[in-house]
Formats: structure tokens, sequence, C-alpha cells
């Protein structure tokens, strides 16, 4: 089992040279039998609780992705040599991290230039998403706080989500966050988003339901300094 063998990871230390490499044969591998490769991947059921990560259809930086999700920071780091990474087109390796709730990885693929603002692959290769999408449909809340402080931006439809009732457990204090952000502000003043073409009486309750005191005088200045009168 490839889980098997990347339990070894933790006993390499700095000798990764002929891993990395057989790594990167293995990926080149995957791209050539990519068909094989995506079945496999997508026949597999994940165990739910599972403590081992599903694997990557094709498409994503299968390197990155077994360094983030399995391998410990310290692997990763050796495998950062460079001041900027170059992930495979399409992909993010800050999806990876958000996914699995990896802080260390996360903050180490910060330092070393990672775009904490630009799309990558889901892990099912379905569509693109931010990582702080990802780390919010995952319930890793922590993450989202992490991503908010350093600096990520949270798109309309984290907010259109929000406002439909479908995060039901997020904790209020991620919500007031989110709800507080500068982004929530200008989604609601742009109606070419699908937020900001709902109705603000809608808006309105939901805001009065879930924000309160201070935070919601707070957001009522931000409005108007985006010259939204919407109070």
């Amino acid at each position: 089992m490839l889980e098997d063998a990347l339990d070894h990871f933790r006993y390499i230390g700095s000798q990764i040279k002929s891993t990395l490499h057989d790594l990167k044969v293995l990926e080149e591998d995957i791209e050539r039998n990519f068909r094989v490769w995506n079945n496999m991947c997508l026949g597999t059921t994940r165990i739910a609780n599972s403590t081992n990560p599903s694997w990557p259809v094709s498409g994503h930086d299968l390197p990155l992705y077994i360094l983030v999700a399995f391998a410990p920071d310290s692997l990763l780091r050796a495998y950062l040599p460079h001041p900027v990474i170059k992930p495979k087109k399409g992909t993010n390796p800050l999806v990876y991290a958000a996914c699995f709730n990896k802080f260390e990885q996360a903050r180490t693929l910060l330092a070393r230039g990672a775009k904490l603002n630009c799309r990558g692959w889901e892990i099912d290769g379905s569509f693109h998403a931010l990582p702080i999408e990802v780390a919010l449909r995952n319930g890793h809340h922590s993450m989202v706080t992490f991503f908010v402080v350093e600096g990520s931006t949270v798109s309309p439809q984290i907010f259109a989500n929000l406002l439909w009732k479908n995060y039901w457990s997020i904790p209020s204090s991620i919500k007031r966050m989110l709800l507080q952000t500068d982004d929530f502000a200008e989604a609601v003043n742009d109606l070419s988003n699908d937020l900001g073409l709902r109705s603000f009486d809608t808006l309105k309750d939901f805001l009065i339901e879930s924000i309160h005191g201070q935070d919601l005088i707070f957001m009522a200045r931000r409005f108007i300094q985006v010259s939204c009168d919407f109070f």
C-alpha cells in the first residue's frame, strides 16, 4: 500500500533526494496513465474519520500533495529550498493544507510564496476553490481564522451560504468574523454578484440575528464607508 510506504517519511531525515525523485517518477507515470489512476482513486471508498487522506486524481501536484497531506512539516521544508513555489498549473498547495488541517505546512507554504488567494483543484478534481473555502467546507474553523488573519479573500459564495444557513455547524464567532470583513460589505454593495441581488430585508434580518451590539454598529459604519446605506 502507498500509505504504508509513506509512513516511512518521518524516519527519512535529511536523506530525501532519492525519495523525491521517486515521487516525480510516479507523477510522470500517472500523467501517462491518468485514466487508470483516476479510476483507482475515485473507486476507493474513504473510511469515515480515517487518519489517511484520500489519494488525489491526476491534475494535482502529487509531490506537494503527498508532502502536505502525509509527511511532517520538516520534510516539506526540505523539499522547498527555493523562496518561490511553482506548483503545477491549476493547483494550489494551500488547498491541501486547508483540506487536511495542516497548520505548520500552511505556514511553511505561505512563507515560501504560496498564494493564499489563488484557486486550486479540490481533492476530487471537480472544481477550483480558494483555500479558505476548502477549510470552511471541511469544518476546520481555526484554519479559516488563520487564513483571514493572513489576508485571505472571503468569496461572495461563502456569504451566500451563510445567508441561506447552509453552514449550520459554523461557530457564531467565525460567522461574526467573516461578516465583519471588508469583503462582506463590498459583496452586499455589488449588485453584480448573487449576494447583492438578494432582498435587503432578508439580509438585514439575518445580520440582526447573527450580529449584536458593538459588532453591528461596526458593520453599519463599514457599509456607510463603501457608500452602501444598508441600515
